[in-house]
């Protein structure tokens, strides 16, 4: 009687030795699509969220210093280096965000001055640049330190002969109408151009010739009965502001921040000094708020920075609502 011998390489092919079908390699690659598509977008959010934190801290430790920096010297500092330069920051990074693009760009360039009183109640530095990953921004407040809150972005209404400068791109935008602007967005009209912006309470900033506005962020403020909060930066030009009333909103200039609530008013800025800056109230009520003191504008007359240092009348109680 014969015995059947198996030959070790008889029996069913292995699957190993004759590697993945084109079906199979197919499944595995889809397979693989289908996981990165579920994970990339948490990792993206992870990542967000870490770096809105670590702007959380810097936020509130540049808080800290103002305030610090505000006790011992009465005032604000002019820009936000000082901190750096008069060793009340010590992280050669404080001043910079992750998540800014731009290779030399500080929260020096969202930073708004308002009168020592008043800043309890005001953002004094924020952070448009965590817009995008949740529509919300940061702020450092004196007393709250840092807050996020909802932002709503403007919309470049009316744009003839206008570019838009945008944090990270190395190229200008041409703007157009029904352009949505988000923080830090510049828009700069050439010396023929005119442009409209709308904000989302329909408060408007209408720019003549010549002129650079800076959107720095407009948003929602949880902690009080203001629908609508918006920072804006003139650095340049002549700019007509009309603003909802109920809505609060800070026109920075290089030398002085006009504050208003309700009402219209142009700022004229020709330089960097406090003399270039002049400001022209049509209705309502404005003041404006210097390293040394915060002032109201006196009604349809035009002030100028020579006028404002010699303007004897101080407000008496800048913590009550404008």
């Amino acid at each position: 009687m014969k015995k059947l011998i198996h030959s070790p390489r008889s029996g069913p092919p292995r699957f190993g030795a004759q590697g993945f079908t084109l079906i199979q390699l197919v499944l595995v690659m889809a397979l693989l699509g289908a996981l990165a598509a579920l994970l990339f977008p948490a990792l993206a959010k992870a990542r967000a969220g870490a770096d809105r934190q670590k702007c959380d801290v810097k936020l509130k430790s540049i808080a800290l210093a103002l305030d610090a920096f505000r006790q011992e010297r009465t005032r604000y500092p002019a820009a936000l280096g000082e901190l750096k330069s008069d060793g009340f920051l010590s992280d050669p990074e404080a001043l910079r965000c992750s998540r800014d693009p731009r290779q030399d760009g500080t929260y020096g360039d969202f930073y708004v001055i308002r009168a020592p009183l008043d800043a309890g109640d005001s953002p004094t530095v924020c952070c448009p640049f965590h817009e995008d990953t949740g529509h919300a921004g940061n702020q450092a407040r004196l007393g709250r330190f840092t807050t996020q809150f909802a932002t709503r972005p403007a919309t470049l209404t009316g744009a003839n002969a206008v570019q838009v400068v945008r944090p990270g791109n190395e190229s200008p935008l041409t703007g157009y109408a029904g352009m949505a602007l988000r923080g830090g967005d510049k828009i700069v009209t050439d010396a023929s151009g005119t442009a409209l912006i709308t904000f989302a309470d329909t408060s408007t900033a209408r720019l003549s010739g010549g002129t650079s506005v800076t959107v720095l962020q407009s948003f929602v403020d949880g902690h009080t009965t203001v629908p609508l909060y918006t920072l804006v930066r003139q650095v340049a030009g002549e700019a007509l502001y009309t603003i909802n009333h109920g809505s609060r909103f800070d026109v920075s200039t290089p030398a002085a921040t006009a504050g208003a609530r309700g009402t219209q008013f142009r700022v004229t800025v020709n330089g960097d000094q406090l003399e270039d800056t002049q400001l022209l109230v049509i209705e309502g009520k404005v003041v404006f708020t210097t390293l040394q003191k915060t002032v109201e504008a006196p009604l349809n007359q035009l002030l100028s920075g020579a006028d404002l240092n010699a303007l004897p009348r101080l407000l008496p109680n800048l913590l009550s609502p404008l």
